[in-house]
């Protein structure tokens, strides 16, 4: 039996099937006892927020008061795995909870209606940006571009998409505009001509009867995710914050966890690493080493992959938030990764190549 109390209109299902194996290779769940302890103030601090929070269980459903969960970044994340032919899988992993809070839609409204920019707005950019525009962890905000961009480059940027943020090429002209205007703060932007005013007007026009087509609308969209953090910018939990983790899939039993990566400012401090949030994936070779760089500390490690000891590490250029490949030539063999950086580091562009 799980939690079954939702959000109004919300029937959550009363059962949920637990994986026997493997074992979790991170956190599921917070508890008291995984307050971070890096410091007196820290804990404290993070103790304080969780008194608004809702973090009881696993599988408890999303509400307006603020609920703590992991794995909107990992356990694991885009970058994969490395496997042996034996069957030891190699995987690295983020332990960083997040907060998600969710909101009802009525809460917008001032008119008696949601204005249709708004609604584009809640239902294709509030995931990311939040729903009042504020941003969260990698996501900027978007409460004051007016002035600083224009609504041609909006426009373009909802279309093609930049970076991470992916092509709205779905949405209709007039949903483009209206949404962009939203986004600047400017008036509906109904065309100067007649003609495109009649084709504007189809667009809003159709865009309603597809939205009533549907049959459904959300009561509740996201109003804001976050990462739990301490007065530092650290994540609110015990570490390790980032791990990297052997799992014989023959038995189910995890082999070997270890911290991937460190703030060098509290090893400083005698925190023993304690591992960052990582992007990217590990590469296994035959001569038994595990290759993975990934970290916040902008480094590319070897780990035993027996023991999970690190055998080898070097400082890139920028972040390696992407998976090494290995190859050969003439009989030698070489491992390269991609220093892109970003994510709030500096931003590079090489190519790293190591022979082995």
């Amino acid at each position: 039996p799980v939690p079954v109390k939702g959000l109004p209109g919300e029937h959550p299902w009363p059962v949920q099937k637990y994986p026997v194996k493997p074992q979790p290779f991170s956190r599921q769940v917070l508890t008291e006892a995984d307050i971070t302890d890096i410091s007196k103030e820290a804990r404290e601090y993070v103790t304080r927020q969780l008194e608004s929070y809702t973090f009881d269980h696993k599988f408890t459903p999303p509400d307006e008061k603020g609920t703590v969960l992991f794995g909107y970044s990992g356990g694991a994340e885009w970058g994969g795995n490395a496997i042996t032919p034996g069957g030891v899988l190699y995987q690295n992993a983020n332990e960083e909870p997040w907060i998600l809070q969710m909101t009802n839609i009525d809460s917008f409204r001032t008119t008696g209606k949601v204005p249709e920019g708004q609604q584009l707005y809640l239902k294709n950019c509030a995931m990311c940006h939040g729903a009042e525009r504020k941003g969260g962890g990698q996501f900027p905000a978007l409460d004051a571009l007016s002035g600083k961009i224009s609504l041609e480059a909006v426009h373009e940027l909802i279309k093609n998409g930049s970076g991470r943020m992916p092509s709205f090429a779905h949405l209709s002209e007039a949903e483009i505009r209206m949404l962009g205007a939203y986004i600047l703060d400017m008036p509906e932007p109904r065309p100067e001509k007649a003609a495109h005013r009649e084709a504007f007007d189809a667009g809003k026009e159709k865009m309603k009867q597809k939205a009533n087509s549907f049959g459904f609308q959300p009561q509740y969209v996201v109003k804001s995710w976050k990462q739990l953090k301490d007065h530092e910018g650290y994540p609110g939990i015990k570490p390790p914050w980032g791990t990297m983790n052997a799992i014989d899939l023959n038995t189910g039993k995890k082999l070997w966890s270890v911290p991937l990566g460190e703030y060098e400012a509290l090893t400083a401090r005698g925190i023993p690493p304690t591992g960052t949030d990582n992007y990217g994936g590990p590469v296994v070779t035959e001569g038994g080493l595990v290759f993975i760089a990934a970290t916040k500390d902008e480094k590319i490690r070897a780990f035993d992959s027996e023991t999970g000891e690190i055998r080898w590490q070097y400082p890139l250029p920028a972040a390696g938030f992407a998976t090494p490949i290995t190859y050969e030539i003439d009989g030698r063999q070489y491992l390269v990764i991609a220093a892109g950086g970003g994510r709030g580091l500096k931003s590079g562009g090489k190519y790293v190549a190591f022979a082995l």
